[in-house]
């Protein structure tokens, strides 16, 4: 580089700013640097003058650096790797899985594992208190299980000393089960079976199956304690029967028919047999519900025999004794080992039964001993196959239900009484969803408030078996939320569409 005095627009002027005789600037530059004026010489002149700014340029920049050659077995410079070293960076692994490994100046690492640390206490802290609460609950709840089972015990004990001081005795006592039925009206009992023909049973059971000799001496030794007579279940009263209406408004003709011969029942000095009925209509009009209902009312236990899956009779009245799994039957086990002479039978799907073929070439059909136990002067004198006894089956109430009564033997049809059951209009659905709704609510043990007015409205338009089934899994799903009362919320969410509320208070709401 030159020095900025020898560089020619820099160089210091000889003459005076206030001397009108002195030379031009320029001329006098030019002499400065010893370059001759345009015109003496100019082309020796710039010759010289490039030869002399050279020189000056070499003595200013002085020696030129060496130049080296690459080499490649040299290590590389350090450049910034220089600063990471464990004196300066460290690495950090965030807990955050997502966050990959970090190096980070030593005193933010220390800063940033505090943090983390601070909020793995607090963390740890939150989930201690949440389990000492979840703790704090169970422990709560079962102790109000545990005052619910207390409480449930002493009711039944208080309903078991009722049953004792009505009844004269326990019921597992047969001995004060006898005892009590003795000293029975003649109308409220039914003599089922004879002690003579308990007494043949017992000395005919001759048979090389030690197991069939065992359970006829079992049995009759039973017989013999309890005694030959059955309670006859009566409503309490004709007014009981008729307040079936408000929770099945669609069943008014079968409740008036019902009421009707119980109100003989009641005034009559002997048991009065309630005929045979056969409900058929629509799948799902609760035909199978107002039975239960109807047997509650009457005070008698029921039993469903589902008749599509009947293949023979045998299920009535036993089985053969010949036959090594032989059985005795649905009729002696609800009379000889039950405590009613009178309960409800439902035939549920009676025109779904159907006949199969023996191997003997016969034909096999489920519903042939039912010609004998639908008609009361031949219901009066059946026999168990298996165990070979004749009992009195006259006042078992046999109820039917069917979907299309055409296939149903014109035999049974005419030992029938028959209704036709049709889904309720848009009144009685209300009705009848919330009769199916407390019932369900019953059945499932938990105790739970009746739901509100747009809890039953969703469920109207559905039949009562769909309704049943909703209900069982709302309540579900509300013990699950740890909830005492079912609302909308709970019903299933693809039963709505729509829901809404007008100003009437009536539900406007499309359903699937």
């Amino acid at each position: 580089m030159m020095d900025n005095k020898n560089w020619p627009h820099e160089a210091p002027s000889t003459g005076r700013h206030g001397d009108t005789n002195a030379e031009p600037q320029g001329h006098h530059d030019l002499q400065a640097l010893g370059q001759p004026p345009a015109g003496e010489g100019g082309e020796r002149r710039e010759g010289k003058q490039g030869q002399e700014i050279e020189e000056n340029s070499a003595q200013v920049e002085g020696p030129v650096a060496e130049t080296r050659t690459a080499d490649f077995e040299l290590p590389p410079a350090p450049g910034r790797a220089k600063y990471f070293s464990e004196h300066t960076f460290v690495p950090f692994k965030p807990l955050d899985h997502r966050i990959p490994e970090l190096y980070l100046p030593i005193g933010l690492v220390e800063r940033l594992f505090q943090q983390e640390q601070d909020q793995l206490n607090r963390e740890s802290e939150e989930r201690l208190a949440r389990m000492d609460a979840r703790r704090k609950e169970q422990e709560a709840e079962r102790e109000r299980a545990e005052q619910e089972r207390k409480k449930l015990e002493q009711e039944q004990a208080k309903a078991k000393t009722a049953v004792v001081n009505k009844a004269g005795g326990p019921k597992g006592n047969p001995e004060a089960f006898r005892l009590a039925l003795e000293k029975t009206s003649k109308k409220r009992r039914l003599q089922v079976y004879s002690l003579d023909a308990v007494e043949k049973m017992r000395s005919t059971a001759n048979t090389a199956d030690t197991d069939v000799v065992k359970r006829s001496e079992a049995i009759g030794r039973l017989l013999i304690e309890r005694g030959p007579y059955r309670r006859v279940g009566i409503p309490r009263s004709v007014q009981t029967v008729l307040d079936l209406k408000q929770d099945h408004p669609h069943f008014t003709e079968v409740i008036e028919f019902v009421a009707n011969h119980v109100a003989l029942q009641r005034v009559s000095s002997k048991p009065v047999r309630l005929p045979p009925m056969l409900f058929f209509g629509p799948p799902g009009v609760g035909k199978t519900h107002f039975t239960e209902a109807l047997a509650k009312t009457m005070g008698v236990p029921v039993r469903r025999h589902p008749m599509d899956q009947a293949e023979t009779s045998s299920a009535f009245l036993g089985s053969e004794k010949t036959w090594g799994n032989s059985h005795y039957g649905l009729v002696f086990e609800l009379l000889g080992l039950g405590d009613y002479a009178n309960p409800v039978v439902i035939l549920d799907e009676l025109d779904k039964a159907q006949t199969m073929g023996s191997s003997s070439g016969r034909a096999m059909s489920p519903t042939t001993v039912l010609h004998s136990l639908l008609e009361p002067v031949s219901a009066a004198h059946v026999r168990d196959n298996s165990l070979e006894l004749e009992l009195d089956a006259s006042l078992i109430t046999w109820i039917a239900t069917a979907n299309y009564p055409q296939l149903i033997a014109p035999t049974l049809r005419s030992r029938l009484k028959e209704f036709l059951i049709m889904p309720p209009n848009a009144e009685q659905a209300i009705q009848v969803a919330r009769s199916v709704v407390r019932n369900a609510i019953q059945q499932s043990g938990v105790s739970m408030a009746e739901p509100d007015k747009r809890f039953i409205l969703a469920l109207t338009p559905l039949s009562p078996r769909e309704i049943y089934q909703a209900v069982m899994a709302a309540v579900a799903k509300a013990v699950a939320a740890r909830q005492l009362m079912l609302g909308i919320e709970h019903l299933p969410v693809e039963l709505l569409e729509d829901e809404c509320m007008n100003e009437a208070g009536e539900r406007c709401a499309k359903f699937h």
